[in-house]
C-alpha cells in the first residue's frame, strides 16, 4: 500500500487516461515499474523503481534567488543498473546523474548553495525566501 500524508496533494486526470500525483511543489508522472528481480533499485526504507518520473519546483542552481523545475528520474544504465538523473529546466546542460539518490541529491544541493551563498540565511535551502545577512550582532 501507499501512505501520502500533508494537506497539499492533487490527483491530476490527463486525457491520455494516465493520472499523475502532485504534492506540494512535487508532480510524479510516472510510477515506473517494480522489478523484483532487478537489484539496486530499493533499499531498507525506500523502492525505486525504474521508468519513474517527477517533476519538482526548487531553488535553481544557476541564477540566485530563483527557482526552476527539475526533472527526477530513476532509470537503468547499459548494464541493467540505477541510473538516477536530475534535469534542472533552466539547465538543460547541466544534468545530474548518479548511482543512488543520495549522491545526486548531494551534488543538486551543493549547486544550489553555491549559486545561492551570499542569499541564503545559514544555508538554508528549504526557506520561502533566502534572506541575507547584511550584518551580524555585536555583543557588548
Amino acid at each position: 500500500s501507499l501512505m501520502i500524508s500533508g494537506d497539499k496533494k492533487d490527483s491530476i486526470d490527463h486525457p491520455d487516461g494516465k493520472q499523475s500525483l502532485r504534492i506540494g511543489t512535487l508532480t510524479i508522472q510516472a510510477w515506473g515499474e517494480i522489478e523484483q528481480k532487478a537489484d539496486g533499485f530499493h533499499c531498507e526504507k525506500y523502492i525505486t523503481p525504474p521508468g519513474y518520473v517527477a517533476t519538482r519546483i526548487f531553488w535553481s542552481a544557476r541564477e540566485a534567488k530563483s527557482r526552476t523545475v527539475y526533472v527526477l528520474k530513476v532509470e537503468k544504465d547499459k548494464s541493467g543498473n540505477p541510473l538516477f538523473t536530475i534535469t534542472p529546466g533552466d539547465d538543460l546542460a547541466g544534468v545530474i546523474r548518479g548511482r543512488t539518490t543520495a549522491e545526486v541529491y548531494a551534488t543538486l544541493t551543493q549547486r544550489v548553495k553555491q549559486a545561492n551563498r551570499l542569499y541564503f540565511s545559514s544555508g538554508d535551502l528549504f526557506s520561502k525566501l533566502p534572506v541575507k545577512r547584511k550584518h551580524t550582532k555585536k555583543a557588548f
